[in-house]
């Protein structure tokens, strides 16, 4: 079998591509050059393949290496080991949280679910969830927007909904504003809205009250994912984050409610 794919790589070793024995390909191994990114594209391919590109997250991503001598995921060993094939191994320790541990992959799944679930039932089935800032500035308390929270709401109560994705909820708050919540985590304590509102907190609407909501919740653990979603905030650089001021208790402060 003829193959016009030419792979350059450091050495003359021989590696899989798809389950298949290049040197059984045709294919041919020269020294490496700086001007040739044959290599660099088709590991692009392999990622493409494997993880989404749908969406881009803006958390840090701990770092993934791709290579044919990559160590083995559950060696101890602290040398290389040759991989039959291409295969992408995380470094550093798993995240904690289970099904809803603060990676890539459970926040892209957590969004998918939240649009399916927005396209059937709309903003009925949405609550916008915000953070009390620990550190009050002057006589009132700042309440940062964190994300949107979606449920199945013939299923899946309010609370619920977030008890069952708070450690996403709360990893996320501490990651956008690590000055403001970095150092409370753990003791944060978040507050609900009803859905699509921020023009109206943004208007200190006294129409529009927060609702705490609780960190556990029984029988959380027993809803499905696919019946809750999240969608998180998003703060770039030149952004200051959106936040609204109450009371203690969620309201507006007579002071700035508009005549």
């Amino acid at each position: 079998m003829k193959c016009n794919l030419n792979i350059r790589v450091q050495s003359a070793l021989a590696i899989t591509v798809f389950g298949c024995d290049c040197a059984s390909l045709g294919a041919s191994f020269v020294p490496f050059s700086e001007n040739n990114f044959v290599m660099n594209k088709f590991q692009h391919l392999s990622l493409n393949m494997v993880e989404d590109r749908d969406y881009l997250s803006p958390m840090r991503q701990r770092k993934r290496i791709s290579s044919p001598f990559a160590p083995l995921p559950n060696s101890t060993s602290r040398h290389s080991h040759y991989c039959p094939s291409f295969r992408h191994v995380t470094i550093g320790p798993h995240p904690k949280g289970g099904d809803v541990a603060y990676t890539n992959e459970n926040i892209l799944r957590q969004l998918r679910f939240y649009n399916n679930i927005r396209k059937v039932g709309g903003s009925d089935c949405i609550q916008d969830i915000y953070v009390r800032d620990p550190n009050q500035v002057g006589e009132h308390i700042r309440y940062w927007f964190v994300g949107k929270v979606a449920r199945c709401t013939g299923t899946v109560s309010p609370e619920l909904a977030v008890a069952r994705q708070f450690n996403l909820i709360e990893e996320h708050a501490c990651r956008v504003r690590p000055v403001e919540l970095g150092r409370h985590f753990g003791n944060l304590e978040f507050f609900a809205a009803p859905g699509d509102t921020e023009m109206l907190t943004a208007q200190n609407d006294p129409s529009i009250r927060l609702q705490k909501v609780q960190r556990w919740v029984v029988g959380a653990k027993d809803v499905a994912l696919l019946e809750v979603g999240l969608n998180l905030e998003i703060v770039t650089n030149e952004g200051v984050g959106f936040y609204i001021l109450r009371t203690a208790q969620g309201v507006v402060p007579p002071g700035l409610i508009e005549g």
